[in-house]
């Protein structure tokens, strides 16, 4: 992520994921990091900078290529499918998706299984 003969890092970057990971994780702000953590400033800037640059969206198509390859299925999805008892409607009428706490929990359980493989290089 760094062009060569840049700055040296000051900050452990897995630390920045696991400050991250706990932020999601525990739903605290990210004022409210525990000082374990590099100072939430910085771990909010390096999440903010990612996002900015689409870091966050590549890593989730590669993991969700990597995770239908290892099950033996096309890397791209073919087609969706909407659960009728899960969507819903803004205040304007437009269709939106929701996540009931249950799919956001598997959710995260599953981010987290799938990153912890690809540090330990398991996929």
């Amino acid at each position: 992520m760094l062009p060569p003969g840049g700055r040296k890092r000051e900050v452990d970057i897995r630390e920045v994921l696991n400050a991250i990971f706990y932020i999601l994780l525990e739903g605290v702000r990210w004022r409210s990091l525990p000082g374990d953590f590099p100072p939430w400033q910085t771990v909010y800037t390096y999440f903010r900078n990612w996002r900015k640059n689409g870091v966050w969206v590549k890593i989730h198509d590669s993991l969700r290529e990597w995770v239908r390859i290892e099950q033996e299925r096309h890397p791209s999805p073919s087609e969706a499918i909407i659960d009728s008892h899960r969507a819903c409607k803004d205040s304007l009428g437009r269709s939106t998706s929701a996540l009931v706490p249950e799919d956001e929990e598997q959710l995260k359980s599953d981010v987290l299984s799938c990153f912890n493989l690809l540090t330990r290089g398991q996929f």
